[in-house]
């Protein structure tokens, strides 16, 4: 019996962590086959208590997120011809096809507007990851109307 007693905790701790592995492998394996919403944060709770955000998001999340990429959509326009003049025309004199990039942009920002950060998705053409990497590198910094809590958008940006 005293040898059966040594084994049961290290047993147990093995059989455990099989078990949590497990859990999250199935676990994430079948979250990675659920649909998902673009990335972004939704507004504030008024109540105490959690709330869940589903993939279907309510109406005022979307609205958010659209108010959000309106006002960062026009504060790019205004950054397109430097993006255009640091990114694209280095890229294009080095290779002309393909003629166009499509970029995805998304944008976090904090309850005050400040943006929180930036990411640049992949290129739509794999030619083209210099621009992708150049327009990561830029410091592309926007303010947005406060939206209360944390909030993001995502913004498809299509160069020259």
């Amino acid at each position: 019996m005293g040898e059966d007693s040594r084994l049961t905790l290290p047993i147990s701790i093995v059989l455990a962590g099989a078990l949590i592995g497990a859990g999250l492998y199935f676990g994430l394996r079948q979250r990675a086959a659920a649909p998902t919403a673009p990335v972004g944060f939704g507004p504030a709770a008024s109540s105490a208590a959690p709330v869940l955000l589903l993939p279907d998001a309510p109406p005022a999340r979307s609205s958010l997120q659209s108010a959000i990429a309106a006002q960062v959509g026009a504060q790019l326009e205004k950054d397109r011809a430097r993006i255009v003049q640091r990114c694209w025309r280095p890229s294009v004199a080095a290779a002309q096809q393909p003629s166009t990039v499509t970029l995805p942009l998304r944008f976090a920002f904090n309850a005050d507007g400040t943006q929180h950060h930036h990411g640049v998705g992949q290129p739509s053409s794999p030619l083209r990851q210099d621009v992708a990497d150049c327009v990561r590198a830029m410091k592309l910094t926007y303010r947005v109307e406060p939206p209360g809590d944390l909030a993001g958008a995502q913004i498809e940006l299509m160069l020259p």
